[in-house]
């Protein structure tokens, strides 16, 4: 499992200690129990959930980086396969997790610490929202009929301005089929119509985004 995400660690990590409470370093050996795993990414959806992308970055970070790094505690001291593939599964989560909170966030953060950001250069926002999308595009390619990755994929593609026809296509067609996981769909949908000027069709999707969420100012924030 290490190996399997070496490539989304490696250069997060470098010779630089992880922010994660539960590791202290790149070198020392880390454990964890998947209980604890899972509490964490569970918050860090929760928190996504209600809008506090942030405090879900954060979280998710640290439980991606844990779970890359360390290794897992039993009782009996062996790791069973099933328990592999949940701690994997566990991993794909808060990657997906640190991958939406980055989109929302317009690519300001420090991937390396794990932090958020007030201010960060153009070129490197630029470079985390590529990653966010690149591992969204993949997440999705793993499940390709499933409609909220569909919809996570699409809110990627609409951070950069070459990719939003296909964002917009992508989640009208989630209209059409009835298919809509949440207000952020909606609130993407919006944003995308009121870039194109299209302005009957942005209040309808704001309208929908607004039925659905649970904090109704992200419906028309990018107004």
């Amino acid at each position: 499992m290490r190996a399997a995400l070496l490539t989304t660690v490696l250069w997060m990590c470098g010779v630089i200690a992880l922010p994660s409470p539960a590791v202290q370093a790149c070198m020392n050996e880390v454990y964890f129990t998947l209980g604890e795993m899972t509490r964490r990414v569970s918050g860090a959806e929760r928190s996504l959930r209600y809008g506090k992308s942030k405090r879900a970055f954060k979280k998710a970070h640290s439980a991606m980086s844990t779970i890359a790094e360390g290794e897992i505690e039993t009782d009996s001291g062996r790791v069973p396969k099933w328990i592999e593939k949940k701690a994997a599964h566990l991993a794909t989560r808060a990657e997906r997790v640190v991958a939406i909170a980055v989109v929302r966030l317009g690519g300001k953060v420090n991937m390396r610490r794990g932090v958020t950001l007030r201010k960060i250069a153009p070129a490197d926002a630029k470079k985390n929202l590529v990653w966010a999308r690149d591992k969204l595009v993949a997440q999705r390619k793993v499940k390709p009929d499933d409609p909220v990755l569909r919809a996570r994929m699409a809110e990627a593609l609409s951070a950069f301005p070459d990719s939003r026809a296909e964002a917009r296509r992508m989640i009208t067609t989630l209209v059409e089929a009835d298919l809509v996981p949440d207000a952020e769909t909606y609130r993407v949908l919006a944003h995308l119509e009121h870039l194109g000027g299209r302005v009957e069709a942005r209040d309808v999707a704001v309208a929908k985004c607004k039925s659905l969420a649970r904090r109704k100012k992200i419906c028309s924030d990018f107004m």
